[in-house]
């Protein structure tokens, strides 16, 4: 009866390692995966104002290039 209270206690143990190393290994694999989404959203940010500045610039370009345009033909 000693020896099975033993091995349990053993068993219980180790189960409770496993579980503590499974559960840091899941909160590690968490805040990694939260610095690369962190990461990507502000690379895609970052990509989208770049993208909304050029949008503007060909817009502000395009309405100069309008607005010179009937000058030129009424002139």
């Amino acid at each position: 009866l000693l020896h099975d209270g033993a091995t349990f206690a053993l068993v219980s143990e180790s189960e409770n390692s496993v579980r503590t190393s499974t559960e840091t290994l899941r909160s590690s694999v968490i805040t990694v995966l939260a610095v690369i989404l962190m990461s990507l959203r502000f690379s895609t940010v970052e990509n989208a104002d770049k993208t909304v500045l050029s949008v503007e610039l060909a817009r502000s370009t395009r309405k100069a290039c309008r607005s010179s345009r009937p000058a030129t033909n009424d002139g």
